[in-house]
């Protein structure tokens, strides 16, 4: 697996909080587990009455 670079001066609030580093390939590796159980985001929700 590449070393990832995990500190980004330029990334801040909630592009920081997501990102768990960029490769040496210059890939992006997002946490998934942060993203999947985040409350806050909402794909699709379908709510019967």
């Amino acid at each position: 697996m590449s070393e990832l670079q995990t500190s980004l001066p330029t990334l801040t609030g909630i592009r920081e909080e997501y990102l768990k580093g960029v490769a040496k390939e210059r890939t992006v590796i997002l946490d998934a587990e942060k993203l999947l159980s985040d409350k806050s985001i909402v794909v699709h929700e379908l709510v019967e009455i």
